[in-house]
């Protein structure tokens, strides 16, 4: 397996292009890259509320630890949902905004995965409602490895 480095996801991510318009994967905010420093980062951007004007934006930066740390991670678990909130102890703007940067490129997607009790084998849901089990931000990222 090839080992994903700080600078593959600078790459993908600088291929998206700077000062266009991205949706968080909520669809709540707006996300436009400023800045991007190779080969290993930062990364710059603003971001605001879908429903406010562009000029309302505040800044923000992809450090190049979350970069690594995210590269390292993902290398050793390939084809494996990683959630990002407990990846980065929580979550924070440029958590959110890395994440939805990063399912805009080819290899990185949002995944919705089912649990079970392995005891019941009752399906839990990420839905919070009063009769089902809640699992809060249920929505890891997968980075899929294709060989060259």
């Amino acid at each position: 397996m090839s080992k994903l480095k700080s600078s593959d996801l600078v790459k993908q991510i600088a291929q998206l292009g700077i000062n266009k318009t991205y949706d968080y994967y909520t669809g709540r905010t707006k996300i436009k890259i400023t800045e991007i420093i190779a080969p290993e980062g930062p990364i710059n951007f603003i971001r605001w509320d879908s429903n406010q004007p562009e000029n309302t934006a505040k800044s923000g930066s992809i450090s190049v630890n979350q970069l690594s740390t995210a590269a390292s991670v993902f290398s050793g678990k390939s084809n494996y949902p990683i959630h990002f909130d407990r990846l980065f102890s929580a979550g924070g703007n440029s958590r959110s905004a890395f994440e939805s940067l990063l399912a805009y490129t080819p290899h990185f997607f949002i995944c919705y995965p089912q649990r079970t009790n392995p005891y019941t084998i009752a399906v839990f849901s990420c839905v919070n409602t009063a009769k089902k089990i809640s699992l809060d931000g249920c929505k890891p990222i997968l980075w899929i490895y294709v060989s060259a």
